[in-house]
């Protein structure tokens, strides 16, 4: 995973992935590691746990009181 320092428009220094570690695919500026991961990254289902990504994936199974159908 490839980590960058970059300051933000008031001076703070922020630490930012800009590659995504599964892919390698660059992160930009404003989006984040996470949203890359479920939306676009095309190595996701290859890491993800069997069946973890079906039926809407961790989101589906936090929101529906916890239990996996």
């Amino acid at each position: 995973m490839t980590l960058e320092r970059r300051a933000d428009a008031d001076g703070n220094l922020r630490i930012c992935t800009v590659e995504c570690p599964l892919c390698g695919e660059p992160i930009s500026d404003h989006a984040s590691l996470s949203l890359h991961i479920r939306r676009t990254c095309p190595a996701r289902e290859r890491f993800a746990e069997p069946g973890a990504l079906r039926d809407g994936g961790p989101e589906r199974v936090a929101t529906d009181g916890g239990e996996r159908r």
